[in-house]
């Protein structure tokens, strides 16, 4: 649920995480592929942060996008 529009945009099994794997943000929320899910990442139309050579999802940038694309 975001704080600020009060709205549930994930299921509350990801209640309580900051950030995701590209693996639960593309296939397990967004239904993609894995590697639709990295290629994705890469493209820039997954919003990822890098720490070193990982990739993760920020939760907050995620609910963000949903909630746009639902706009």
């Amino acid at each position: 649920m975001t704080e600020q529009t009060g709205i549930r945009v994930l299921d509350a099994r990801w209640d309580g995480r900051s950030t995701l794997t590209v693996e639960e943000a593309g296939v397990d929320i967004l239904g993609l592929s894995r590697a639709g899910a990295y290629a994705a990442a890469r493209a820039g139309d997954l919003p990822i942060v890098r720490v070193g050579r990982r990739m993760v999802v920020p939760r907050h940038a995620l609910e963000k996008l949903l909630l746009s694309a639902g706009a």
